[in-house]
């Protein structure tokens, strides 16, 4: 891929994406797929870019007042821990990419069943406090899966949060930005300290794509936690999803 296409794509992933506040892991996995880059360079590249984007994003959205952690502060306990030991795993192509394109075709899928249904009673009323046991199983099973697939977790959490009415959909991606940028740290330090097996640097020449996604970052989390309406943001997170699910399983590209 031409490196100023590479750079392009990756900005605007993460603009898109940060305007519901993802961090774009699962866009980069797809973007840097294409580029021909090794399964250790993607996962390890996806990671360090998700903990740039995701930290503008939490502070936006917090800026903006809509961070609340009541209730849902444990996802934070089980999820770290977790991301930290799948980020240490590095499966085989083989196993990655149906497995990163299987969960976020569930996600995707989920996600936009809520952006586009009809709004009902129970889709208005007020946030529903979950069980701190249930909050706590989520983070664990989440944050690993985050860890192993490199996608930093918040296309998951999403669709979670969103379907059994946690918060609102400008507190969910407030928390999910929060959710990618613990989960994605922890991960990318479990990918260093994983052995001389599993670890690569950031591939050479790839530091640029840091500013690249930064204003992008910036531009969609602003957008997104002032103006952009909340079903609006439901559906363009349910159209990325999607379209990097088939990315990952093969669909759009041979």
């Amino acid at each position: 891929m031409d490196p100023l296409a590479l750079v392009l794509a990756i900005g605007i992933v993460a603009a898109v994406y940060a305007s519901v506040g993802q961090a774009g892991g699962s866009g980069y996995l797809a973007v840097l797929a294409l580029a021909g880059l090794p399964v250790a360079d993607v996962k390890s590249t996806a990671l360090a870019l998700n903990v740039v984007v995701a930290s503008v994003a939490a502070a936006r959205f917090a800026a903006a007042g809509h961070t609340r952690l009541r209730g849902l502060w444990p996802l934070f306990v089980t999820s770290a821990p977790a991301a930290f030991v799948g980020g240490a795993w590095l499966p085989s192509a083989e196993v990655y990419a149906p497995l990163v394109g299987s969960v976020l075709l569930f996600s995707g899928g989920a996600v936009a069943y809520r952006a586009w249904r009809p709004a009902t009673e129970a889709s208005l009323a007020a946030p529903v406090l979950p069980h701190a046991l249930v909050v706590l199983a989520v983070g664990a099973v989440l944050g690993g899966l985050a860890g192993a697939t490199g996608t930093g977790g918040g296309v998951f959490l999403a669709p979670v949060i969103l379907l059994w009415r946690w918060s609102t959909p400008k507190g969910t991606a407030a928390l999910c930005a929060l959710f990618v940028l613990l989960n994605s740290a922890s991960a990318l330090l479990g990918f260093a300290l994983g052995g001389a097996e599993t670890w690569r640097p950031l591939p050479e020449g790839m530091l640029w794509l840091f500013s690249s996604v930064a204003l992008g970052g910036a531009l969609g989390a602003s957008a997104g936690a002032t103006w952009l309406p909340a079903r609006p943001m439901q559906a363009v997170m349910a159209t990325v999803i999607l379209l990097a699910s088939m990315k990952m399983l093969g669909t759009l590209i041979a």
